[in-house]
């Protein structure tokens, strides 16, 4: 289908500056191998010969879940000795010298320990693993947290190393691999495909399943979909349409087939709930929207990770565990609208000194990221929560102001990526020099940005993006709110999917008069809001019911949000979901 047949599609591609051949060349899924992937390979092949026993060792959230469970349903397929150990949420990321004498007292065996998503900064873990004789096979896709140690010959400080023996990251100082935005799973999928290609052939077909987790990953780590990060998340999105039809996907390994029995009753949960309705449902936006948080809430509150992994090993309790991730998810949605509203009113009575940059909270440590993003997308500006008694936490980042690369180098601690990262300090005084640092760099790269757009129309910091603008009474526009059009504009984009991380789904700004819709007030708690208007296009307001007298009483409302399709009943409605500006 020609791309350009309809005025929005058209308009829209030409706001991003994407061609037909731009839109080609980002879907271009060809790429070089990570460094020292033959180290890996060999390695493998080698302890499987020997049927060493090796022990995955996976961090504990989305993508370390999607890490370990495709390590481990890969592996077994593969014919390795290989165990699964299950992290500790409440023990801080990373793993220590603790877990390796779990480890050892686990699997008195063990040979191997093999890293996912976690392992460049585990340097203790690392050296007391190899004092215990063990090889150590480092999985990762984050920077290391740079450490100093004394030198040998006294008072000088060096680097310290991470001791793997092999370390296969696309975040290596030395790495040549071009996307470095790859997740740890698709970190792991690339050792596990390269070694079937070169020791199992035969086997190829059923690794390439293990996509599904990948692209999981990939979404849940919100990784750039380019390039190779495209196919994998239509790969993954096709599994699981496959699996969602009851395709089996069987191998000879009993725990292959468990990681995609555990997926289908997910996937089971969110239809017997109307979240998804049919193949067509399963996006990116799925993905990032209900599956990852329902794992990573489990991590929030520090639960038993047995859970999380037991949805794709244990094959009695798989659907159980599914429903306790579900209450975990729904008692963490609860503690951040607690504790957010906690910090709101403390900042109204001046007891939060640091804000609107740096804020402090009593919430759990899992929650404190979540709040960090909160008050990120409320203010748009980079934002840390720290605990009020550690003076450690996390922080969110537009994309505007690369904090991790900022603030590192002012030698404060950071670990994570530019917009999600872990962030501390050591004592109060810290803490001001950091609030201080914080405020001057925000401050200077927020003028340059501003400089720029004035010199080269580039978007402002403070602005809120859009690709098009729809009104019903302003000729600028570039619809009228023609529901013909729209409707084929939301069909065709369809060929521009999956939406993700530079790749984003388009955005829509709307204005229009209270007099041209009709206001219903819905929901359970009637706390939701929906403006109908005459042409039947529907805008949905959540949490916004309280906001409808001063509604009315505007000359206008403008709102930038996301269209979408809802389809009951044989019915097609287009809705709109947005916040106002």
């Amino acid at each position: 289908m020609d791309l350009f047949m309809n005025i929005l599609l058209e308009k829209l591609l030409k706001k991003r500056d994407w061609t037909v051949e731009s839109i080609q060349k980002y879907n271009l899924s060809n790429h070089d191998l990570l460094k020292d992937i033959d180290l890996f390979v060999n390695g493998l092949e080698y302890f499987r010969l020997q049927q060493d026993r090796i022990v995955i060792v996976p961090d504990f959230d989305m993508d370390g879940i999607a890490s370990g469970t495709l390590g481990y349903a890969g592996l077994s397929e593969l014919g390795f000795n290989v165990s699964l150990y299950i992290p500790d949420a409440s023990s801080g990321y990373g793993f220590k010298q603790k877990d390796i004498d779990k480890i050892i007292a686990l699997y008195p065996d063990v040979k191997v320990i093999l890293t996912c998503d976690v392992g460049m900064s585990a340097y203790s873990g690392i050296e007391y693993a190899r004092e215990k004789g063990l090889y150590v096979l480092v999985t990762d896709h984050h920077k290391p947290v740079v450490e100093y140690i004394d030198s040998d010959n006294g008072g000088e400080k060096i680097e310290r190393r991470n001791l793997a023996h092999v370390i296969i990251n696309p975040m290596r100082k030395d790495e040549t691999y071009k996307l470095g935005g790859i997740c740890g799973a698709h970190v792991l999928w690339q050792c596990l495909d390269e070694y079937t290609k070169h020791y199992q052939p035969h086997k190829k077909y059923l690794i390439d399943q293990l996509r599904l987790f990948a692209g999981i990953g990939t979404i849940s780590d919100t990784m750039p979909l380019l390039y190779e990060n495209r196919q994998l998340v239509k790969d993954s999105l096709e599994i699981a349409k496959n699996v969602f039809h009851y395709k089996e996907i069987k191998g000879e390994s009993e725990y292959y087939n468990r990681a995609f029995s555990g997926f289908r009753n997910i996937l089971n949960h969110f239809r017997n709930t109307s979240k998804i309705k049919s193949p067509e449902d399963i996006t990116s936006m799925f993905y990032g929207f209900y599956v990852a948080p329902m794992f990573n809430s489990l991590k929030r509150l520090e639960g038993d990770m047995r859970i999380a992994f037991g949805v794709f090993f244990d094959s009695v309790l798989s659907e159980k565990y599914v429903q306790d991730l579900v209450k975990a998810n729904e008692k963490r949605k609860v503690l951040v609208k607690e504790y957010l509203s906690k910090i709101e009113s403390e900042t109204e009575q001046g007891l939060q000194t640091y804000g609107p940059l740096i804020y402090s909270s009593d919430a759990p440590g899992g929650i404190l990221g979540l709040l960090a993003m909160n008050l990120c997308t409320k203010s748009k500006l980079p934002t840390v929560v720290l605990n009020s008694q550690t003076l450690h936490g996390s922080g969110r980042s537009p994309s505007w102001y690369l904090f991790n690369t900022r603030v590192s180098q002012q030698g404060f601690f950071v670990a994570g990526h530019e917009g999600a990262f872990g962030c501390g300090v050591d004592d109060l005084q810290e803490l001001e020099r950091l609030n201080i640092f914080l405020n001057s760099d925000i401050l200077n790269t927020y003028r340059y940005l501003k400089e720029l757009e004035q010199r080269d129309g580039k978007l402002a910091p403070d602005e809120e993006y859009f690709d098009l603008y729809l009104s019903t009474f302003d000729t600028n526009s570039d619809l009228n709110f023609d529901l013909n059009v729209l409707f084929e504009f939301m069909n065709m984009i369809k060929y521009l999917e999956p939406f993700g991380k530079d790749w984003e789904e388009p955005s829509v700004k709307i204005s229009f008069k209270p007099s041209d819709g009709e206001f219903r007030i819905f929901g359970k708690d009637k706390n939701h809001l929906k403006i109908i208007l005459n042409n039947g296009f529907e805008i949905l307001l959540w949490s916004k019911a309280s906001e409808e007298i001063n509604l009315r009483g505007m000359d206008s409302i403008t709102m930038v949000g996301k269209l979408s399709i809802n389809e009951f009943n044989g019915n097609r409605k287009i809705n709109f979901i947005g916040n106002l500006v």
